[in-house]
């Protein structure tokens, strides 16, 4: 009977529900896996089919080493199956009513050690203009974690020398000496003459620097290295260094709460990632 319902199952999202084929072939695959499962436990009638049998179907997946996204498709998949069923009056009800797919795997960030975040900052040489521009930026993004819209829409009248800080459109950025210094100079030696209003930041030809200009500077020194990479590493560091989750929100421009402890989380993976080197 359930091979039935599953030709039935097939025409219905093929023609009523105009899925692609590759879409529908997939569904189909999801189903059949599922009745092969069933069928191991002899059950082959779809009314036999409860909320245990899914569950337990579910954690044979996950005993499969099946990411959470293989199990969560598999589990769209038996739902629409069910409701189909029951619109067909097959069953009465649906087995996954109440049955939430398992969280998916929360990647762990992409961080840079120190070591690796101080020679990335060594790269460029400021002897040119944009030897001086790119390590003005690798330091600005490590030494405040500013967003890349926040660097590329700064004017040169925001960097406040005397202030020690930078100010973005939405918050002011306090800027440690060292960094505070190579902004100094590269704005001194080469955006002199420029009106206040101007870029402090552009591409070769002289115009405003674009988010893709930013992400080719920093992949020109390392391949495997973008700039969340570097935002991230701005702020494991500072929680390594006893800096507190709300104060790192802030100077990360974060408004939302939940925020902070995604921020400890992100510390605390990125240290057993790196075997406590963070």
């Amino acid at each position: 009977m359930f091979e039935q319902w599953i030709n039935g199952f097939l025409v219905y999202i093929s023609d009523e529900k105009n899925l692609k084929r590759s879409s529908a072939e997939a569904y189909i695959s999801d189903i059949r896996a599922f009745q092969e499962y069933l069928h191991s436990l002899r059950l082959n009638e779809p009314v036999e089919v409860n909320d245990t049998e899914v569950i337990r179907y579910i954690l044979s997946l996950q005993r499969s080493k099946k990411n959470s996204s293989t199990i969560a498709r598999h589990l769209s998949s038996i739902r629409c199956f069910f409701q189909y069923l029951r619109d067909e009056g097959v069953v009465k009800t649906d087995p996954t009513k109440n049955l939430k797919p398992p969280r998916k795997e929360r990647r762990c960030p992409s961080v840079l050690t120190k070591g690796q975040m101080m020679n990335l900052m060594d790269m460029p040489s400021d002897k040119s203009e944009k030897g001086a521009r790119d390590k003005a930026i690798l330091g600005l993004m490590y030494g405040t974690g500013l967003r890349v819209s926040e660097i590329i829409g700064l004017k040169i009248k925001d960097v406040d020398i005397k202030g020690r800080s930078v100010n973005t459109k939405d918050r002011l950025v306090p800027v440690e000496q060292e960094l505070l210094e190579s902004l100094k100079r590269y704005i001194e030696e080469y955006r002199r003459d420029e009106e206040p209003g101007s870029p402090l930041f552009t591409n070769s030809r002289g115009n405003n620097l674009t988010r893709q200009g930013l992400w080719k500077i920093v992949k020109s020194y390392s391949r495997t290295t973008n700039p969340q990479s570097i935002r991230n590493s701005f702020a494991v560091h500072m929680l390594s260094n006893g800096e507190q989750p709300g104060r790192v929100g802030q100077l990360l421009g974060h408004s939302d709460p939940s925020s902070i402890h995604a921020l400890t989380e992100l510390v605390d993976s990125a240290q057993r990632d790196s075997g406590g080197r963070a």
